[in-house]
């Protein structure tokens, strides 16, 4: 009994060390890179990382439906360097902001998925985004 005990507490113990640290994926400069809600994606060499915080709004218009206009999403990030920490937004569409220049990194959206389906719910955890951050 005490044997068993003790082998449910190692594996609980192997469980909770190998979770997944996300924080640990690697942020590429200059190359199309895909983030997922709630992963911070960081460059060590620059000191830089960077969040999808939220979509606060995706009126794009969705599979399987009419609309009058494409839509747009709009799609929370933070970015944190080893001096500052920046909220932005970027959009969907080029009407309003896709790319934002903050302490000489020019991080643009190219792609925000899955597209809507009418009828389908998306989940805050279900999107990813692609982007591109470049040093200028």
């Amino acid at each position: 009994m005490k044997r068993l005990i003790l082998l449910e507490v190692l594996v609980l113990l192997t469980l909770v060390s190998c979770k997944n640290d996300l924080t640990s994926t690697p942020l590429v400069l200059d190359k199309s890179i895909e983030l997922k809600y709630g992963v911070i994606l960081k460059n060590t060499d620059y000191q830089i990382s960077i969040m999808l915080d939220s979509v606060l709004n995706d009126s794009r218009c969705p599979t399987g439906a009419e609309c009058i206009w494409a839509g747009n999403a709009a799609v929370r990030f933070t970015y944190t360097s080893a001096s500052s920490k920046v909220s932005f937004v970027l959009n969907t569409i080029s009407s309003f902001r896709t790319d934002s220049l903050i302490e000489g990194y020019r991080i643009r959206m190219t792609k925000l998925s899955p597209y809507p389906v009418l009828g389908v719910a998306i989940k805050q955890s279900d999107y990813k985004a692609e982007i591109e951050i470049k040093k200028e």
